[in-house]
């Protein structure tokens, strides 16, 4: 298992007198990202199966639920690392590149037998 720390960040983004204050959400970008849909390609037709819809209900609800801390089996771990790994940005700053080490380095966690 895998544990995901959700951080809430704030960035300033541009240059000179186009600075921007830039709220950044770990858990509301995660879910951004299961919600973003896959274009068509030169390899693919695009969109999802219905099988990938289904996770990512199942991933939605359990980032949803999540507090402070997102904890993920194995695969579906890996499933959303994926999806991180291949977003575009319209943006360069360091904050992207934390928020992308933070899912890549995500802790091990083993859950406490009682």
């Amino acid at each position: 298992m895998k544990k995901i720390k959700l951080e809430d960040k704030e960035f300033e983004v541009g240059t000179g007198n186009t600075k921007n204050k830039v709220k950044f959400s770990y858990k509301e970008h995660l879910l951004k990202t299961l919600d973003r849909i896959p274009p068509p390609s030169a390899r693919d037709v695009g969109g999802l199966s219905i099988e990938e819809i289904e996770k990512r209900i199942r991933l939605k609800k359990l980032v949803t639920e999540a507090k402070k801390e997102l904890i993920l089996e194995q695969a579906d771990y890996a499933y959303i690392l994926n999806l991180v790994i291949k977003e575009r940005w319209n943006v360069v700053h360091e904050g992207i590149v934390g928020y992308v080490n933070a899912i890549k380095n995500a802790e091990d966690y083993e859950v406490k037998k009682k």
